[in-house]
């Protein structure tokens, strides 16, 4: 039997980020309006492909809700005594990858042998495709994160159980998610994405560029941010599409 302490965990087992509503007649001691309260859907109740698309939504929900200034702000006003409430909805949108991440983890290590295991890895692998077909990019690197976690990664027995063909898809993703050259695969494939396309880029990196622009260029004199130094930007997809004129 595999290490499988409840210490490996990151914290305690995570809700499912998906929920959809159910009646009564479904859920026991249900108190909430019209009958229906939101309960975490289980892996196992929904298609891979219904899932990521659900996973996509949620993330391009909470996407469009982050001002343009948030994303400066995160960096440049945290001794704001508002702070916080300035960058809300980019703090959501953090929490909320940080969430799916230990919830791929929790899935995982939740069941009692490897062949349990094994079966959980690759439902969530074939969410994790679609995802990529979806150019959920952000959500996808949570699931990635997820599989590479030390709890999950050193489970030997159960990568053991694994199908071929899931592990060369899941290399095949973890190699498009490559921190390597500076995430040069992902940025590579992101260009080549139509602009007309509904994708969501990867929050991590837009901040690290952000961050890396802010500590490398001048700011003003007066201490405002230096627009012109965001042109070097456009490439990216910060903007998401939003009107930023």
């Amino acid at each position: 039997e595999e290490d499988r302490r409840q210490g490996s965990l990151p914290g305690s087992p995570t809700e499912s980020p998906v929920q959809i509503r159910r009646s009564n007649s479904d859920t026991k001691n249900s108190d909430t309006k019209n009958g229906k309260k939101r309960i975490p859907v289980g892996l196992s109740e929904v298609a891979p492909s219904q899932l990521a698309r659900h996973l996509h939504c949620v993330d391009f929900d909470l996407m469009a809700k982050v001002e343009l200034h948030e994303y400066f702000t995160y960096f440049c006003r945290k001794k704001d005594p508002k702070y916080h409430l300035l960058t809300q909805h980019l703090d959501n949108w953090i929490h909320h990858w940080n969430s799916v991440s230990a919830w791929v983890i929790s899935e995982i290590l939740k069941d009692d042998t490897p062949r349990a295991r094994a079966n959980k890895i690759e439902r969530l692998i074939d969410i994790a495709k679609h995802l990529k077909q979806l150019f959920s990019f952000n959500t996808l690197y949570a699931f990635v994160t997820g599989f590479n976690h030390s709890s999950v990664s050193r489970l030997k027995k159960t990568w053991d159980h694994v199908k071929s063909s899931s592990q060369t898809s899941l290399n095949d993703l973890e190699e498009l998610m490559s921190n390597l050259e500076n995430f040069g695969a992902y940025r590579k494939h992101l260009g080549k994405v139509s602009i007309t396309v509904c994708k969501i880029p990867l929050l991590s990196l837009i901040l690290r560029d952000i961050e890396f622009l802010n500590v490398n260029s001048p700011k003003l004199k007066n201490g405002l941010w230096n627009f012109g130094k965001t042109s070097a930007h456009k490439k990216q997809d910060i903007g998401y599409g939003k009107d930023t004129k």
